[in-house]
């Protein structure tokens, strides 16, 4: 179990970047930013990547409505994430909205306006621990819950594909990114998860 040093909290975070390969990719990219409930994240938005920062089941939750979002509204979609965890004075703890409560605000718009979660993604993977010498033994075992999920992992120079759907993808992540937290002092890690309905074009 790692121990958060003295007179700081840590905070998690994701970078993304959403790439919908269609011709109007700005005016969807941002629309879909827009679309997102961010009242519960620290956001910044520049122009490649916006960043999340907070509580990780908020974080997560952003970035998974920017993704469906975008899905419902362009076939092919592709979206990277790099997950982290920062370091930060407790006493900055309520500019990441560390202290707010665990509904979470984008669920229920999600389910009812975006592309639905339990459409097939291509995915990929690289975790790396930092900060410790049982660096192989923290990364196989992140491997070991998506084998547990059934998500069928299949590791390829330098990084480990995954089959599921895109909630199935995002619950591994989840469930990836607690035990990173818990037991790293650092880590990084990065996905890209990509759609593409061979039956459906915009």
């Amino acid at each position: 179990m790692h121990t958060t040093p003295n007179n700081s909290t840590s905070v998690f975070g994701c970078r993304m970047s959403i790439y919908p390969i269609c011709n109007n990719y700005s005016k969807i990219i941002l629309g879909c930013l827009d679309k997102v409930d961010r009242s519960k994240v620290w956001s910044a938005t520049e122009m490649l990547s916006t960043v999340y920062r907070g509580k990780q089941s908020h974080v997560l939750d952003c970035a998974r409505a920017v993704f469906l979002y975008t899905c419902k509204e362009c076939n092919p979609t592709v979206g990277r994430f790099a997950f982290t965890k920062e370091y930060i004075d407790a006493n900055s703890a309520n500019d990441c909205f560390l202290n707010a409560d665990d509904n979470l605000c984008n669920a229920a718009p999600v389910a009812a306006n975006a592309a639905r979660g339990d459409l097939n993604v291509m995915t990929q993977f690289s975790f790396y621990a930092l900060g410790t010498a049982d660096y192989t033994e923290h990364s196989n075992f992140i491997i070991s819950i998506a084998e547990k999920r059934g998500l069928k992992p299949e590791q390829f120079y330098y990084t480990t594909t995954l089959d599921g759907n895109a909630d199935e993808i995002f619950a591994f992540l989840d469930e990836a990114l607690t035990y990173a937290q818990k037991n790293l002092p650092s880590f990084v890690l990065e996905a890209a998860i990509a759609f593409k309905d061979n039956k459906r074009r915009k």
